[in-house]
This record gives C-alpha cells, sequence and structure tokens, in this order.
C-alpha cells in the first residue's frame, strides 16, 4: 500500500507539472496576435500620388514644367494645367481628372489609372481601353514628374500632341 501510494503521489505530481506548461505555454501565447502588416507598395504610392497636382501654385521651390520632345508648352497651352489623382487603398483601379488643357492635348478629361509592373515608378493611364498608355513618374516631395510617349495616331488633330511628353507639377 505504501508503494502505490507513493506512485499515485508521483502521477499527480507529474501531471502537475506537465498541465503547468501547458497553461503556461497558452497564457505566453494567448496574448500574440499576427504581427501587424504595414502597408502595402502600392498604398504608399498611392497616399503619395493623391491630390491635385498643377504647373502653376504650389512650392515656390518647386519648378514646374511642360514638355513635348523637349520643348516647353507650359505657356500658354499649360498654364493652367492640373492633374487630379484620386482612389481607394485596397482598389485595383484609380481616377484622375485634369483642367486647364488646351483643346488638343495628350490628356482627357478623366479616365482610370491603376499602378503598372513597378509600383513606386509606373502607372498605366487608361488600362481597360484603347488609349491604354504606360507612364513613368516620380514623386519628390510636392513634385510630380510624369513622362509618357503619346504615339496616338490615325487623328490630324492627335497627330499635333504626338511625341516624348514630360509634365514636372507641383502639389496644390
Amino acid at each position: 500500500m505504501f508503494v502505490l501510494y507513493k506512485t499515485n503521489n508521483m502521477k499527480i505530481l507529474g501531471n502537475s507539472v506537465v498541465l503547468t506548461m501547458v497553461l503556461a505555454a497558452l497564457f505566453t501565447y494567448s496574448g500574440c496576435g499576427p504581427d501587424p502588416v504595414g502597408p502595402t507598395v502600392e498604398e504608399v504610392q498611392l497616399e503619395a500620388l493623391t491630390g491635385t497636382w498643377a504647373v502653376t501654385g504650389g512650392s515656390s521651390s518647386v519648378t514646374t514644367n511642360v514638355t513635348l520632345d523637349n520643348v516647353s508648352k507650359k505657356s500658354p497651352d499649360y498654364a493652367a494645367f492640373e492633374l487630379t489623382l484620386s482612389g481607394t487603398p485596397g482598389a485595383t483601379s484609380f481616377a484622375y481628372t485634369t483642367a486647364g488643357r488646351p483643346p488638343l492635348s495628350a490628356w482627357p478629361s478623366t479616365g482610370t489609372w491603376k499602378f503598372g509592373e513597378s509600383p513606386e515608378s509606373m502607372i498605366t493611364r487608361d488600362p481597360t481601353t484603347t488609349d491604354e498608355l504606360p507612364v513613368t513618374y516620380a514623386v519628390a516631395g510636392d513634385q510630380l514628374q510624369i513622362t509618357f510617349n503619346f504615339a496616338k495616331t490615325g487623328y490630324s488633330r492627335t497627330n499635333q500632341v504626338t511625341g516624348e511628353w514630360v509634365f514636372t507639377l507641383a502639389r496644390k
């Protein structure tokens, strides 16, 4: 009987130690959730791009210009040009509107855009239309530079705006 008593005490003690270790492990890990997920590259870039960008206004330290094949088109054609980019994080496409553009322009008045292969520097303008256009961009503080080659042909009017465009805009 003495042997049984010791064996039962050992089982109780062993079970108590195992139970304590299991409970300690559960309490240790119960407060841990998944690691916080930071914003995606697209979300960071969308935040940087969202807003109204203009040829006039903005910071006086930002140089603005619009060129077609290295020839300035800022004055008078694009002196009042504004580009507004908007969107919701998590969406796959976003909207843009333009104002102050001349009648013959490489920019439609409204449209959509999405991020390209490299979200840090590429977008696609009007991705679901026949006017799909790859665009490179760079944001540095309050300055946005957009470069694209507009090669739409077939209309005599659009032939006047074909070539490499560079828009250097200031955040308004």
